[in-house]
């Protein structure tokens, strides 16, 4: 397996009432509303605690095109360009759990832009694209004799998918099995992955290549846990090449006791003066490098097993005796294989959210960054709940 580290660089975030002499000193309405933590949740036992969900794009076209679809109407969030055609099956996407509608972009003959709206309904996004779109070159992907050697013919390499738009966010409470003081900031990172250069055959669409950002924003655990990232949906076997770009020292690709392809990360070096990274106001140092991977596949991968639910981003002890992942997702090494990841009232130790956060302060508990937070963990709305936090709460990096 070849290794290349190309370049260091960074990239890129009531009032107390008195009781009156004259009312009984217990008058509910004159106390303190009690400050509601995170462990005073009462969690639906099938809350799924998701922030994404699958969806599959259907593009009806009767010529070939290059198009954009876009998450909102003013046409900022990218989540694909892909050349369509006339046999193109649908292209399997993730998309916020919040959204309603999305939206294609298109250049039309007359070498102007338009854009076509459509809503998200039972997991399909469906687009018909009209007849005065312009025309472009029919993708074609052929293989060369070299390991990882493939040449993108005109209108593949235009292909791209990725997700969350911008960066997602992680994060974890490291105390598993008991619960944490919940500030889940024992591990912050922001993460990324794009699918590029992707054709369909068959039916199908397929890729060689995919690449992942991570930076991690907050270390403010006591236990040693390092992260790692595993692509449930390939094996170690079946990747050719990884160029590590625009990073800094400490990750290793590994395969894991039943063959998985594993990432590893050494966690960056803390602050003199603080046991913690990027926690506590007094120690902030700058956001994180950017670790930008490539990942080279030896045959043609499904874009459906290389997407969001399939980067199972998690911490493991040195020994891999002790695994922390997200719910939903199965431990790995034989000491954490029958492990469960959420509790018998449904609290959790990960978390992820589609969107680039802040997170918070030593010892403040998640609620106050994020009060809308508890609506939607207890059912009530507020899927898009990281916005309008309280600042005062959360590390806010460069």
């Amino acid at each position: 397996m070849k290794k290349k580290n190309i370049l260091f660089a960074t990239c890129l975030l009531g009032a107390f009432a008195f009781s009156s002499c004259e009312k009984n000193l217990y008058d509910e309405s004159k106390q303190s509303e009690k400050e509601i933590k995170m462990t005073d949740l009462e969690i639906p036992a099938n809350f799924p605690w998701e922030t994404s969900k699958d969806a599959k794009c259907k593009i009806v076209s009767s010529t070939t095109s290059l198009v954009s679809i876009f998450l909102d109407s003013n046409c900022t969030q990218l989540l694909s360009t892909v050349n369509i055609d006339p046999a193109a099956p649908a292209l399997p996407v993730v998309v916020p759990d919040y959204l309603e509608k999305a939206y294609l972009k298109y250049e039309t003959v007359s070498a102007g832009n338009k854009v076509i709206e459509t809503e998200v309904t039972n997991g399909m996004i469906n687009f018909s694209l009209p007849e005065d779109a312009k025309p472009s070159v029919a993708p074609v992907v052929t293989r060369g004799g070299g390991k990882g050697d493939y040449t993108p013919q005109p209108g593949m390499e235009d292909n791209i998918l990725e997700y969350p738009i911008g960066y997602g966010t992680v994060m974890f409470e490291d105390m598993y099995p008991q619960l944490g003081d919940y500030d889940f900031n024992d591990f912050v990172a922001w993460y990324k992955y794009q699918l590029q250069d992707f054709f369909h055959k068959g039916g199908t669409w397929y890729t060689y290549v995919m690449q992942i950002g991570f930076q991690i924003r907050a270390l403010g655990g006591i236990n040693d846990f390092s992260p790692y990232i595993n692509l449930a949906g390939v094996k170690y076997d079946d990747i050719d090449e990884i160029i590590f770009q625009e990073t800094g020292d400490g990750i290793e690709f590994i395969k894991g006791p039943n063959g998985e392809a594993i990432l590893s990360y050494t966690n960056p070096s803390k602050p003199a003066g603080s046991k913690y990274l990027n926690t506590e106001p007094e120690y902030i140092t700058t956001s994180g490098v950017n670790t930008s991977i490539y990942i080279y596949f030896k045959e043609p991968v499904e874009l459906s097993r290389l997407q969001d639910k399939m980067v199972d981003i998690y911490l493991a002890k040195p020994d891999h005796g002790t695994e922390i992942h997200l719910k939903g997702y199965k431990g790995i090494y034989p000491s954490s294989q029958n492990a469960k990841y959420s509790n018998e009232d449904n609290y959790v130790w990960g978390l992820k959210a589609p969107a680039a956060l802040n997170h918070m302060i030593e010892e403040n508990d998640f609620i106050k960054g994020y009060p809308k937070f508890k609506d939607w963990v207890e059912g009530k709305g507020h899927k898009q709940w990281w916005v309008s936090p309280k600042n005062d709460y959360l590390i806010l990096l460069n």
